[in-house]
């Protein structure tokens, strides 16, 4: 999995953030819709894109709401606030967005994802990994 995020990393799906602006996150949201629809059954598969600071990688073509919910971001923050040295339980975590903040802002000391998905809980782990906190989320 580490290997996964490495290549994903040096191939450059890590996209730079454009330029600040109110709604940015609609924005990453509206432009990966676009080139899904611009490149069809062609359209690269994970998408890498930072929220708060931290990486993330998600599943553009099967993924819910362009694979995050990106109008969690500010939840994700707040929450992350009361986790300092804490233990989380993440229920219905898909791609680990709350418990990987958690871990990596809110300094939680273990985050325990848990969804219905086995491909949702590969994209936790996966993102966990990408912010060097495997071992916490």
């Amino acid at each position: 999995m580490e290997q996964a995020v490495e290549d994903a990393i040096a191939d450059g799906e890590f996209r730079p953030k454009p330029p600040e602006h109110s709604g940015t996150d609609q924005f990453r949201a509206k432009r990966v819709d676009q080139d899904c629809a611009n490149h069809g059954e062609d359209a690269i598969e994970l998408i890498g894109f930072e929220e708060n600071g931290f990486k993330f990688l998600v599943d553009v073509r099967r993924g819910q709401k362009t694979g995050f919910f990106l109008d969690q971001r500010d939840n994700r923050r707040a929450a992350a606030s009361y986790c300092q040295g804490a233990r989380m339980l993440d229920l219905f975590s898909y791609s680990g967005g709350f418990g990987v903040t958690a871990a990596a802002l809110g300094g939680a000391a273990s985050v325990t994802c848990v969804d219905s998905s086995q491909p949702a809980l590969d994209a936790g782990r996966r993102n966990a990994e990408a912010n060097q906190v495997g071992d916490r989320a």
